[in-house]
């Protein structure tokens, strides 16, 4: 068995950058693709490379196709990754470590780089994490002003 890790990858007509991304994320258990109804060969690629892919129309609502991306994830850990990055070696390193010890109380994130800019985004959650994030929002989004947000 490998690691118990569904990485997540949204993508519409990545085939340049996309063989990179999966190949730096075989050390999980499993690498998905949900593609937007690419028209370019982001799908063949994907499972020309071991991914699952599945396909669904973004439809505008990014957050709904990363809900029905962690959905469909089969491990109990997830990891979200965008078809331009990678996923170094020392990072595989650290997210096998993270998994091996399951503890599922943490979500945890990374260190991304946008237009120059740093920032932190979450990205590695179990699947229970991910349940409590859900529904920790939806019970803010009753509680709180809609000028609040999580």
């Amino acid at each position: 068995m490998g690691v118990n890790l569904s990485v997540l990858i949204l993508a519409k007509n990545e085939e340049k950058n996309l063989e990179a991304c999966i190949k730096s994320a075989l050390f999980a258990d499993e690498v998905l693709v949900i593609d937007d109804m690419s028209t370019d060969g982001t799908k063949a690629l994907a499972e020309s490379l071991g991914a699952r892919v599945l396909q669904r129309s973004l439809n505008g609502n990014w957050g709904e196709q990363q809900t029905f991306a962690m959905e469909n994830a089969k491990c109990d850990w997830i990891y979200c990754l965008d078809a331009d990055e990678r996923i170094s070696h020392r990072l595989a390193e650290e997210i096998k470590r993270v998994v091996a010890e399951d503890d599922r109380r943490y979500a945890y994130q990374t260190a991304r780089l946008f237009l120059g800019a740093a920032f932190k985004a979450w990205r590695l959650v179990s699947r229970s994490r991910y349940t409590a994030f859900t529904t920790e929002r939806r019970i803010c989004n009753r509680l709180c002003s809609p000028a609040v947000s999580l």
